[in-house]
């Protein structure tokens, strides 16, 4: 595990990508989407919990990285996939309000709280977000493809990411099936990476209602 500022950890995710990972795809003549800690800085400062989200695949975003693409204010002007940030942005407030209270006593009013696009990216520059598989893909990949491309290119590499990031509380999973990968023992256990347990929802959505409860 890497105790690293901002300058550091981007530099480790540039070095990852550049010299080990995207090199390995070659063959593949696909485009390598980068990834990984949205604001260094805000990720450095004191947060109320450190969220990792993981989703499936850059879904055909026509950036070249997904996390510059998302520090840009204007961002949500991208229809395509705006419902997906909007969501992680209620999220994630919900999961501090959670670490600061110890419950979710209105959820109501959580989504009001980040209802405007402004607020919800102030709220997802807070994360880091990581994808299994890097190379760029379309609306829509099969659980089995997935699997496939994550065990034979990505896991490897994908482990040795998520070990950039220290003193992960919680993991947002962008499906059920990235939830399997993640704690069936396809990517190594969690605990074994972070050092502790670390809670893993498999959305989202679920992380809200579990809280909530």
């Amino acid at each position: 595990m890497c105790n690293t500022n901002s300058f550091s950890l981007r530099e480790l995710e540039r070095n990852l990508f550049k010299y080990e990972w995207q090199p390995c795809l070659i063959e593949l003549k696909e485009r390598f989407v980068r990834d990984g800690v949205v604001n260094p800085d805000t990720w450095n400062s004191n947060l109320p919990a450190r969220i990792l989200v993981v989703l499936k695949d850059p879904n055909g975003y026509v950036y070249w990285e997904t996390k510059e693409w998302l520090e840009k204010e204007d961002f949500h002007k991208e229809k395509s996939h705006w419902k997906t940030w909007r969501l992680l942005a209620k999220c994630i407030h919900a999961i501090h309000c959670y670490k600061k209270d110890g419950l979710i006593k209105d959820y109501k009013k959580v989504q009001y709280a980040v209802s405007s696009p402004n607020a919800q990216y102030h709220q997802l520059q807070k994360i880091v977000l990581v994808n299994l598989k890097k190379q760029e893909g379309g609306s829509h990949i099969s659980d089995e493809k997935l699997s496939e491309y994550f065990e034979k290119y990505n896991k490897e590499y994908f482990i040795k990411q998520i070990r950039l990031y220290d003193n992960i509380d919680y993991i947002l999973c962008g499906g059920d099936i990235v939830f399997d990968i993640l704690t069936m023992n396809k990517a190594k256990t969690l605990s074994e990476i972070y050092g502790k347990e670390v809670k893993v929802f498999a959305s989202p959505r679920c992380a809200v209602i579990k809280m909530a409860q």
